[in-house]
C-alpha cells in the first residue's frame, strides 16, 4: 500500500524545515536555495608503501564542471588528522585493512596553498607516530586528509582522503587452496599490499623446506 504524486512548493516562503501532512501522517522535509556548484575538487590516489616518519606528498585536482582548470589564485587551506588503530589478525594469519578500534583523532598538520594554473594543488606532510599503545604486530595510524578549496567568488569545496602507514609498510599474504595434494597442480601465490590494500611491488627471497617426517 503506497501513493506517490507530485506539487509545487509555494513561492516567496523563507527556506527551512517544511511539513508535508496527510490524513494517514506527516513527514518533515528541508528546503534550501539550490545554488549549482562551478568545481569540484579530487584527491589524487597515493600510491606507495609508507613508514612512520616518511615524507607524503599529496596531489589534488580543482576543476570546474565543463573539464577545465580552475583559475590560478583559488585558496587553498588543509590538514591532517592522525589516528591509531589495530589491524585484524585471524587466526589463519590473513591481514585486514580495516581500522579494529580507533583511538581519538589528533590533528599533527595544517596549511594553507594555492590552485596553480593547471588547477593542481600540492603540498607534503610527514607520517608522525603517536604514542605508543600495546598492539601485536607493531603500530599502525590512519591519516586522513582534508582539502577546502575557495575561489575568487567565495565558493568553497572541498574533498577527503586517507593514508595508513605503520612499523610495516607492507603486509605479505599467501593465496593458497583449501586442499593441497601432492603433486601440486595449482600455482601458489605471495601478494603484497599496503597498508590502504593497494598492490604493491616488493622483492624478497623465498626458501622453500621439506618437513622430516
Amino acid at each position: 500500500g503506497s501513493a506517490s504524486g507530485l506539487f509545487s512548493l509555494p513561492t516567496g516562503l523563507l527556506t527551512g524545515n517544511m511539513q508535508i501532512s496527510t490524513t494517514y501522517g506527516a513527514t518533515s522535509i528541508q528546503v534550501e536555495v539550490y545554488k549549482r556548484p562551478n568545481f569540484s575538487v579530487s584527491i589524487l590516489p597515493i600510491e606507495g608503501s609508507y613508514g612512520l616518519n616518511d615524507n607524503v606528498t599529496v596531489t589534488a585536482k580543482a576543476e570546474t564542471y565543463s573539464g577545465v582548470p580552475l583559475s590560478g589564485g583559488a585558496q587553498v587551506s588543509y590538514k591532517v588528522e592522525r589516528q591509531q588503530y589495530f589491524p585484524y589478525w585471524s587466526y589463519r594469519r590473513f591481514y585486514s585493512p580495516y581500522p579494529y578500534p580507533q583511538a581519538d583523532g589528533q590533528i599533527i598538520t595544517t596549511g594553507e596553498t594555492e590552485v596553480d594554473n593547471e588547477g593542481n594543488i600540492a603540498f607534503d606532510f610527514v607520517t608522525l607516530p603517536g604514542k605508543k599503545l600495546q598492539s601485536r604486530g607493531g603500530q599502525f595510524f590512519m591519516y586522513i586528509i582534508t582539502v577546502d578549496v575557495t575561489d575568487i567568488s567565495g565558493e568553497t569545496h572541498s574533498a577527503s582522503s586517507s593514508l595508513r602507514a605503520g612499523t610495516k609498510s607492507y603486509i605479505a599474504n599467501w593465496k593458497l587452496p583449501e586442499v593441497m595434494k601432492n603433486p601440486l597442480k595449482e600455482d601458489i601465490q605471495l601478494v603484497a599490499n599496503n597498508l590502504s590494500d593497494q598492490a604493491v611491488e616488493v622483492k624478497g627471497t623465498l626458501k622453500v623446506y621439506a618437513l622430516k617426517s
